[in-house]
């Protein structure tokens, strides 16, 4: 299996594209939709399946962009669904660089805290961890103990949660959920570098539990 990681908007958002034989799937396709597509055509991939970790504009930006071309699936949490069709004005972030993106494409939701895919053989957990927004998924591939956090977890840190739909309280039964995966994950945020569970068990204070929420 291979993961292909591009930074992204101008937020860098990581965007990353996931695949083992010809189909691909991507998580968080942040913007620059023809980057993207220039990638899946020169290394001939059919995109089937787009995984959102949530509803921020930073990170759905190419979504319509590339489900025009492909007709892919698009999958996200039915808790960010106002996020994803900015259909709430009051769950907005008022941020300069968030220009009112939403996604006009179907949305399949999920609204479980735990739900499976499977694409070309490779299963995907959606684990929902709230705190950064209400929605917020983890992405778990377990048979190549890959994460994808979204903004949940980052090298050394964790996602804001001053926004809208954020929670502390829920940040900190989330991170809790980390701590009961295997340690030998390797972690993909969508910000920053990758990093694996183990290291952040041992330096993220936000998992030691050294710094508030």
């Amino acid at each position: 299996m291979k993961i292909k990681k591009i930074t992204l908007s101008e937020n860098k958002t990581n965007c990353y594209i996931v695949f083992e034989n010809s189909i691909a799937f991507i998580i968080d396709p942040a913007s620059d939709g023809k980057i993207i597509e220039d990638y899946l055509r020169k290394n001939e991939l059919q995109l089937a399946d787009i995984f959102l970790t949530h509803g921020h504009q930073d990170h759905i930006g190419a979504v319509d962009y590339l489900y025009s071309i492909y007709n892919c699936k698009i999958h996200g949490h039915y808790l960010d669904k106002d996020l994803f069709e900015a259909s709430d004005p009051t769950k907005l972030i008022n941020l300069p660089s968030f220009k009112g993106i939403k996604i006009n494409s179907p949305i399949s939701y999920f609204g479980s805290d735990f739900y499976s895919f499977e694409v070309d053989g490779i299963t995907i957990d959606a684990i929902l961890t709230p705190g950064h927004t209400e929605g917020s998924v983890t992405y778990v591939l377990r048979n190549y103990l890959r994460v994808f956090s979204g903004d949940t977890l980052f090298k050394g840190n964790i996602g804001r949660v001053d926004f809208p739909t954020s929670s502390p309280e829920k940040m900190k039964k989330s991170l809790e959920i980390y701590k009961t995966l295997v340690p030998d994950c390797k972690i993909y945020p969508g910000h920053g570098e990758s990093t694996s569970l183990q290291e952040e068990l041992i330096s993220n204070p936000y998992l030691l539990d050294k710094e508030s929420i």
